[in-house]
């Protein structure tokens, strides 16, 4: 489906795009926004609608309280998943660019998406699994100078990668605060090999109570927020698994992590895919420097090959 959505007065309608119950929905070449409420709107009419399989590519959501918005109301037990949106531009929302408080969303992917010029954050998770928006831009939000971010990750949302992003300030418009907040139970999150520039009190606040957080970007120099017992040091091993263990018998890795030191605790969590059921991950700083990861079978299995993101708390 192509379309064009946008009205020619801001207002005129509620919503550029409202999704309430779909088990497929395919749009390319679009322009939606210019809306009183959302852009896209995703919220369920009845309390068992689905949202599953929504496929957006080459378009932009823009001018309106939101670009993409999703939500859920009580009772609400319905499916919501397997979104994807490629090639797209979220920006000028008086808001968020994309917004999601429903814990039964999982696995987006928005990986090379833009989010330009938004009121409050570019991106706004609190709940939810499974985000893949690697490679993604985000510049200059924060557009009404009210304490925005560029990703604000809170709540129980987990399993978020924004791995290879950038985060960059527009000349003339306000900077934001931070690029990328971490706080409450948000877990899971990877943000490495990023470029920042122009946030005012710092790169990345983590403050929350996450676990498994890999922080190993390319930082502009300036200072990085972490709340106590939060990571200091982070590495990624080589791949592990792939060839059949006996019960007892284990399979490892070790992930370069400068200034880690034996005294210190480490944990591991995989980087791709799970190695299966019947496996136990362990890592432990076996000499300076260096962070040994095992995976080691219960019953005789074949882990499935995949990397391992590795934490070190000091």
């Amino acid at each position: 489906m192509n379309t064009n959505s946008r009205a020619q007065q801001r207002g005129t309608y509620t919503y550029g795009i409202l999704i309430q119950d779909t088990d497929g929905f395919n749009m390319a070449n679009y322009h939606v926004g210019f809306t009183k409420g959302p852009a896209l709107e995703v919220k369920s009419q009845y309390p068992g609608d689905v949202a599953v399989g929504l496929t957006f590519s080459n378009g932009g959501f823009d001018e309106a309280q939101y670009c993409i918005h999703s939500t859920r109301a009580p009772g609400d037990t319905g499916n919501r998943g397997a979104w994807s949106f490629n090639g797209v531009l979220c920006e000028l929302s008086d808001l968020d660019g994309f917004y999601n408080d429903d814990p039964r969303l999982t696995n987006v992917i928005a990986i090379g998406s833009a989010f330009f010029l938004n009121g409050r954050h570019g991106l706004n998770l609190s709940a939810g699994s499974g985000f893949k928006l690697g490679q993604s831009i985000f510049s200059a939000n924060n557009r009404e100078n009210h304490g925005g971010d560029h990703v604000m990750l809170s709540g129980t949302v987990t399993d978020v990668n924004l791995d290879g992003s950038s985060f960059v300030r527009s000349d003339g418009r306000n900077p934001v605060d931070y690029d990328v907040v971490l706080a409450d139970r948000a877990d899971q999150i990877s943000v490495q090999d990023v470029k920042h520039a122009g946030a005012t009190k710092g790169d990345i606040d983590s403050h929350g109570s996450g676990q498994y957080i890999a922080l190993s970007a390319v930082y502009s120099g300036r200072s990085t927020t972490l709340g106590a017992d939060r990571l200091a040091l982070a590495g990624t091993t080589p791949p592990i698994g792939g060839r059949r263990l006996e019960a007892g018998t284990c399979a490892a890795g070790i992930a370069v992590v400068a200034s880690a030191q034996p005294s210190m605790a480490a944990i591991a969590s995989p980087a791709g895919t799970d190695a299966g059921d019947g496996f136990q991950i362990r890592a432990f700083v076996s000499a300076p420097g260096a962070v040994t990861v095992k995976v080691c079978a219960i019953s005789s299995a074949t882990p499935v090959t995949t990397r391992y993101n590795v934490r070190v708390l000091e």
